[in-house]
């Protein structure tokens, strides 16, 4: 009676033992997978707000190219640009600089082409812009004209719509006097599809006064390929960031399948942008048709929960979730 007793207590002091040992070691990979997010999302950090310093002095460029237009006029070339027959104005010279397009919701008359010319010399410093920065896809600077330049250089009479309204996007209205009346550089943190064909992306931008009137907004893309490529394929591991919306920007594949969600499909150019276009209702986490995702997606991201414990049939995973600052989003370091 006295053995069986003993050796009850032993197996009992083993099984306590055991799970100890487990609680110790899944304590001690909560701990690891939250070091690892925690590095990776002041990369970006880090990353991203380096680029929103360089849209200010974009910014500021054009601010200044605006009081001495009167210095740079003369010294541009004006054969190089032309007026449609379907009212469009732009350069048909290509230089290595940017490309002009003027889309003409505005008829275009000689101040409007003023503008045109005299921020000719912005092409150096989106190239130098680009230069400095990998993650930086395309420069531009946009006025309340629908004047649009842009670099590096495409075809914009092949890409854009005419009589475009780009006030009307995104991109543009968020940094007016409305939507942004600090006048701040800030980031178009919400996917969308990029008119100049470059496929889903976010922008920093910043407005461009001149006497207290706003003319323009000039800005800068990183594609949501760029980051995929840049920051979540790079860990080797379970990552998927997510808008405070509940948007997925950005995930890798492992991530993708454990919570649900579609595939990552870049944006196919079938016809000309004439709007915003968002990321459909399927990529919204809390539009999943997965219940038990759909409660982690509340946790973490409305009430803020930094961890949560996934269950999914015989597979228990740990989620680790940090804060983008820069960008406010929620990336997901997922673990078995």
């Amino acid at each position: 009676m006295i053995k069986v007793r003993n050796k009850t207590l032993y197996l009992l002091l083993c099984i306590l033992f055991l799970m100890s040992l487990s609680c110790k070691q899944k304590h001690t990979q909560d701990e690891k997978s939250a070091v690892i997010a925690k590095d990776l999302c002041k990369r970006i950090d880090a990353d991203f707000l380096k680029i929103r310093m360089e849209v200010v002095k974009l910014s500021k460029q054009t601010t200044y190219l605006y009081a001495i237009k009167g210095q740079v006029l003369p010294q541009i070339n004006k054969k190089d640009y032309e007026l449609a027959s379907n009212g469009c104005f732009f350069k048909k010279t290509h230089d290595s600089g940017a490309s002009l397009w003027v889309s003409g919701y505005v008829p275009v008359n000689e101040q409007i082409k003023e503008v045109a010319y005299f921020t000719e010399p912005l092409d150096s410093t989106m190239r130098n812009i680009c230069k400095r920065n990998p993650e930086v896809v395309q420069a531009y600077y946009n006025d309340k004209s629908s004047l649009n330049r842009i670099y590096p250089w495409f075809d914009v009479m092949a890409q854009y719509e005419p009589r475009m309204n780009i006030p009307e996007f995104n991109f543009y209205f968020l940094a007016d006097e409305k939507h942004n009346p600090e006048k701040k550089a800030l980031w178009v943190n919400e996917p969308y599809v990029d008119p100049a064909g470059r496929g889903w992306m976010v922008s920093a931008i910043t407005p461009v006064y001149v006497n207290n009137k706003l003319e323009g907004v000039a800005g800068l893309d990183v594609t949501i390929t760029t980051i995929v490529d840049a920051f979540v394929e790079q860990e080797n591991a379970s990552v998927a960031i997510f808008s405070r919306s509940g948007t997925l920007v950005a995930a890798s594949e492992n991530a993708i399948s454990i919570l649900e969600m579609p595939t990552f499909k870049e944006h196919k150019y079938v016809e000309t942008i004439k709007q915003n276009t968002f990321k459909p209702v399927d990529y919204n986490i809390f539009k999943t048709r997965n219940r038990l995702v759909r409660e982690m997606a509340d946790a973490i991201i409305k009430k803020n929960k930094p961890d949560f414990e996934l269950i999914k049939g015989k597979e228990v995973y740990s989620v680790t979730s940090t804060l983008i600052n820069e960008l406010d989003w929620i990336m997901l370091y997922i673990t078995e």
